[in-house]
């Protein structure tokens, strides 16, 4: 059995299969926990437990908001990592967590041109971040070329620094 916990695939597939073919959330948390003692710093096994929380959420309408909070929270080992951020926004289907998660994004890589080119993307699909309240915001009916360059020419000229002319 030692030879299993080298392998983290084993406790994805563990904690997916209680959770998508048994329902049972519980057990799912326990397999994720058992493999982060063994692979703390594995990118994906945190990827995959958020995701789980994220659809346990669904299922609950919202009651478990607080837990799927706090497995983000705990995420500060990788809060430097950009495209990390990316991963967990793409992942994050429900409103409060993508406000949170591009709220954090803002305030860490506001001065990262990448940053502004994914929240154009965003922008693009609907999802309207306001700086000064600090929310995002979904309207279908606001999928518009021009609102997007402004959001990111925006971005870009109050966050990064000005090149030097030669």
């Amino acid at each position: 059995m030692l030879r299993y916990y080298n392998d983290l695939e084993v406790f994805i597939t563990a904690a997916t299969y209680e959770f998508d073919d048994r329902n049972d959330v519980k057990s799912a948390r326990q397999y994720f926990n058992e493999g982060l003692k063994y692979h703390k710093n594995c990118k994906s096994l945190y990827v995959e437990e958020f995701w789980v929380e994220v659809q346990h959420l669904e299922k609950t309408a919202g009651a478990s908001l607080p837990i799927a909070m706090g497995k983000y929270r705990n995420l500060k080992r990788f809060e430097s990592d950009i495209k990390f951020h990316f991963i967990l926004l793409d992942r994050a289907i429900i409103r409060e967590l993508q406000c949170n998660i591009v709220r954090d994004m803002v305030r860490k890589y506001r001065h990262i041109e990448l940053m502004w080119q994914k929240l154009a993307k965003i922008n693009f699909d609907g999802f309207i971040y306001h700086q000064e309240t600090e929310q995002l915001h979904y309207d279908k009916n606001y999928i518009s070329k021009t609102a997007l360059k402004k959001t990111y020419e925006e971005g870009l000229k109050e966050n990064l620094p000005l090149k030097k002319k030669q």
